[in-house]
């Protein structure tokens, strides 16, 4: 399984499979922990029971304790209110549920733990072959697997090499700016209540890929990577990872073959996918024209459908 630095998706995957007893190795382009900043925070919302059920118990109390607030409970129920920056009004609040708000760099550090990971491996090709996939990396070295696992992000070099024409992602015509401000205690805690900041500006539909007779296929943003205003791209990934494990290990178990375990994963996930590309997609328009966040509008939604 190739990963990228920020990669909820390939770690949940290999918790996953480590979880039931499926031995897999997570190819890091990344030199060591170390080298990345910590990144944007993420919502789980709709799939933290699926993720409880799909990793070992004690790396499940990790990742909780990866709260951007640890001054929140780990079962509090919390909505998230849309505010007009002009006038601070809130023009809409996501109906209440419960939700984590996790930082990235404590996901990692609690997914990382009893893994098989290799550092520094930069993918430069991979190759088919009769039973399996080989990979090769910028450092000379090879692997060879029964299937390999593109979770190497919305730039995913592995879907490249399986979807060679329509690998590319779809620009959205909306901008943004992301900067680091010092405040006071005081000016923090407001935003700690009331601000769920956001960001992205390219999506990518899911199409279809040729996953090489089952040897090959594309969880998380690289196989449907999708704008945050909805909160659904990590629930979805780790969906997409929980479910993979879950037919890899029915192929491992003799129920069926490998071929036919990947062709499941890709059939349930690109519908549910593409659906939620799209309904983001339109949530980044509607986010931009305040008479539409209403209750009709795409951002009713976020969080209450179920992944």
């Amino acid at each position: 399984m190739r990963g990228c630095p920020y990669c909820i998706a390939g770690l949940t995957l290999a918790q996953a499979l480590r979880r039931h007893g499926i031995p897999c190795t997570v190819f890091e382009r990344d030199d060591s922990p170390e080298v990345r900043h910590q990144g944007w925070g993420v919502s789980i919302h709709s799939t933290l029971t699926t993720w409880e059920a799909h990793v070992l118990p004690e790396i499940y109390d990790r990742v909780c304790e990866a709260q951007v607030n640890p001054a929140v409970g780990r079962d509090e129920v919390r909505g998230v209110p849309w505010i007009n920056g002009a006038t601070g009004k809130v023009e809409q609040s996501v109906p209440k549920s419960k939700r984590l708000r996790l930082r990235r760099d404590g996901i990692r550090r609690a997914l990382m733990e009893g893994l098989d990971i290799k550092w520094g491996k930069r993918l430069v090709d991979i190759e088919k072959l009769e039973a399996g996939v080989r990979a090769r990396f910028t450092d000379g070295t090879t692997t060879v697997g029964n299937v390999l696992v593109g979770a190497d992000g919305s730039m995913s070099m592995v879907r490249e090499f399986l979807a060679p024409t329509n690998h590319k992602l779809h620009r959205l015509p909306i901008n943004a700016l992301g900067c680091a401000v010092t405040m006071s205690e005081e000016q923090v805690a407001y935003f700690k209540d009331n601000v769920d900041p956001l960001y992205f500006m390219v999506d990518w539909p899911s199409v279809e890929w040729d996953n090489w007779n089952g040897t090959a296929t594309l969880i998380g943003d690289a196989a449907h990577c999708m704008v945050i205003y909805r909160g659904e791209g990590v629930n979805h990934a780790i969906v997409d990872a929980c479910q993979l494990a879950d037919t890899i290990k029915s192929a491992a178990d003799g129920h069926m073959s490998m071929n036919d375990a990947v062709r499941e994963y890709e059939k349930e996930m690109r519908p549910r996918a593409r659906e939620a590309v799209q309904t983001s997609r339109q949530a980044g328009h509607d986010g931009h024209c305040y008479s539409k966040v209403d209750k009709e509008g795409s951002f009713a939604l976020l969080g209450e459908k179920p992944v």
